[in-house]
């Protein structure tokens, strides 16, 4: 019964070391038949400026930012070629300048941090493209708030833009985005700071 049992692993074995043996084959000549991706698709500077939505959430003023934002699109990890539409991933390095206004005085702030994110590509018209995008990741605040703690957070965001075609490789940008920053409750206090905020950039296309 022990010399049956081994028998059987060893037919295992040799079925497991084929079937292995064949699957690297198979994608290694579907790997010479295509061609590598081009993984970065686009590099874009979308400066932006956005207004606080949750004023009564912040005594000291109206949270208004100014972004200076860069986009940088990665593959797409599924793609329709018969309606030209895609999803893509996508990362937003920035730093931005913050005045918190009141009718009293104007307090300064700065941020900075990283978005990472997923966006969803359709085409409308010949130079004319929809899509929506989300995303979410660390970022810091300087400002003290009596509602909000100062540093590290997380900025989530939510928005929808078009691409205007200039050329095959350069396209306008026009996005309007709604963000919320908070902690996770890391520390207190913890209210969150909303705002809406609108996009008018440039982005050097490296897919067409």
């Amino acid at each position: 019964m022990y010399g049956g049992n081994k028998s059987i692993c060893r037919l295992i074995g040799m079925k497991f070391l084929i079937t292995l043996l064949l699957s690297l084959v198979t994608l290694f000549s579907f790997s010479q038949e295509k061609p590598k991706k081009q993984i970065l698709k686009e590099i874009g500077f979308w400066p932006g400026f956005g207004y606080g939505n949750n004023q009564k959430s912040l005594p000291e003023g109206n949270y208004q930012p100014y972004y200076f934002l860069f986009h940088v699109g990665f593959w797409p990890f599924a793609n329709n070629t018969f309606l030209h539409e895609s999803f893509q991933f996508y990362l937003e390095p920035q730093y931005n300048y913050v005045q918190i206004v009141s009718d009293s005085k104007t307090k300064n702030a700065s941020e900075f941090g990283l978005n990472i994110g997923a966006k969803y590509i359709y085409p409308l018209l010949k130079n004319l493209d929809l899509f929506m995008y989300i995303s979410t990741g660390p970022h810091s605040y300087s400002a003290t708030t009596e509602r909000q703690a100062p540093g590290y957070l997380f900025s989530d965001n939510m928005g929808i833009g078009t691409y205007y075609h200039f050329s095959d490789k350069l396209a306008g940008v026009f996005t309007f985005r709604i963000r919320h920053m908070s902690n996770a409750d890391t520390r207190q206090p913890n209210h969150g700071i909303n705002t809406d905020n609108f996009h008018l950039g440039i982005s050097y296309l490296l897919n067409k």
